[in-house]
Parts: structure tokens; C-alpha cells; sequence
């Protein structure tokens, strides 16, 4: 079953469970702290710690929630409803889904540009190999400082001074080491990093970054293949910064 079936059809069953339970129907915003097991004075009224769908999709944003919610509801497996009642829009578990209509991906649009050539990726080890030295000098996990999506960037860009570098970090997360990165590229463009790239290629032993040695394709297609799991799996199930 895939990711994007086992979330929506989940979500569907708590609201069915509700709803046969006798709950009253709730909006977007109960529904998303109920699914995230969320004590609030609507929850204890209704008793919803005792729903078997309750806190049960607590690594979930309430905003990334939220927005899972509405792709449901555009796909037709909620329903939407005005409530005179309570005067805001209620949902409801659709009685005829289409779960297939539903795409994580739709909702949380991978990012695009990842295809490296066979000389942005060598520039991109390289630069990964420059972060491990910084993490190592710095006493930082190499995950605290500038990350693989900003160094495909610069790989890809291949900034030539400080300010250019800026324009792909921001301000907020520069560091006086980056600058590093400006003599990496300008030794790359020169031809003069052929002794480095085994140290390169030996970053799968620093930090658990790996990196395959199969050939430059194979390389290409594993690093993408890595990036879009990653990128996909970060915007599901991670809280928001």
C-alpha cells in the first residue's frame, strides 16, 4: 500500500468511527487535534481520547495535517458541509471515496532542478566534503549546518564571490566557513580538484553521508533517488520550523 492510500484511507476510517460513534461532526481545525491527540475542551467534552482514531498521526504538522485534510476534501473522500448549527464549515467522511484520486506529492510538490550533470555532481561531493571538514572543526553535526538542497544549488550555480554565495544561503544561515566554498569552486573550474575527489568519494565514512562509487550514472540516479525520498518524506512527517 502506498504512503498517500495509507494516510488518506486512515484518516477516512477515524472519520467514519466518529461519526458512527455518534460524535458530532467537527471542522477542519478539531479534526486535525483530534488526529493529533490534542486535550482541548471540545475533546474532553466529546470523550475523543477514547476514539480509536485518536493521537494516532501525532508526527504530523497540524499545518502539514491541515493540508492533507484539504487535498482529501478536493480528491471527494471528505466531504464538506455548512453547519447553521455552528455556523462553520463541518467534514464528513465521504460514503463513495476515490482514494486513488489522492497525491501526497500534489500537496507537498517535490522540489525541481535536481538533475546534476556528471560535473555538477563531482563539484557537489566535493562540497559535501568541504562540510564534513567544517562540522568536524566546528564540533557541529554536519545536519546543523548548510544542507544538500543549498550545495546542489551552489553546485549547480556555481557562485564566484561572497555576495553570490549569499543570494543561494540567506543571511540567516551564513557562516564565515562557507566562504570556503568560492576557493573550492574556483580550484574545480580550473581543473586542479582531480586529487581531491577521492577524498570526495570517502564521505560515506564521515557523518553517514553515502555516496556511491558504482559509476558516474549509477552515482546520478542514486543521489536523486535519495533527494526526492528525503524531500518527500520531510514535508509529510516533519514539524514546521
Amino acid at each position: 500500500m502506498s504512503i498517500d492510500r495509507a494516510i488518506s484511507e486512515h484518516i477516512l476510517l477515524a472519520l467514519r468511527a466518529l461519526e458512527e460513534s455518534g460524535k458530532p461532526l467537527m471542522g477542519k481545525r478539531n479534526i486535525t487535534l483530534f488526529l493529533q491527540g490534542k486535550v482541548n475542551a471540545n475533546s474532553l467534552e466529546l470523550e475523543l481520547h477514547l476514539q480509536p482514531g485518536w493521537g494516532t498521526l501525532p508526527f504530523i504538522s497540524i499545518r502539514k495535517l491541515q493540508s492533507i485534510l484539504d487535498g482529501m476534501i478536493e480528491a471527494g473522500i471528505i466531504e464538506i458541509y455548512e453547519s447553521p448549527k455552528k455556523g462553520f464549515p463541518v467534514l464528513r467522511a465521504s460514503q463513495d471515496p476515490l482514494l486513488e484520486k489522492f497525491s501526497l506529492q500534489s500537496i507537498f510538490p517535490l522540489e525541481t532542478g535536481l538533475d546534476l550533470s556528471n560535473q555538477e555532481l563531482r563539484l557537489f561531493r566535493l562540497l559535501r566534503k568541504q562540510r564534513a571538514d567544517i562540522a568536524n572543526e566546528t564540533g557541529l553535526f554536519f545536519t546543523k549546518l548548510i544542507p544538500d538542497k543549498a550545495l546542489i544549488q551552489i553546485a549547480k550555480s556555481k557562485p564566484k564571490d561572497i555576495d553570490e554565495l549569499l543570494s543561494i544561503i540567506g543571511l540567516r544561515r551564513m557562516r564565515d566557513e562557507y566562504s570556503r566554498f568560492i576557493q573550492t569552486i574556483s580550484i574545480f573550474n580550473s581543473g586542479e580538484d582531480r586529487e581531491s575527489e577521492d577524498l570526495a568519494s570517502g564521505e560515506s565514512d564521515v557523518n553517514n553521508q553515502p555516496l556511491g562509487n558504482h559509476g558516474a550514472l549509477e552515482e546520478k540516479k542514486l543521489e536523486e533517488s535519495l533527494f526526492q525520498l528525503n524531500e518527500l518524506m520531510k514535508q509529510v512527517i516533519a514539524e514546521d520550523e
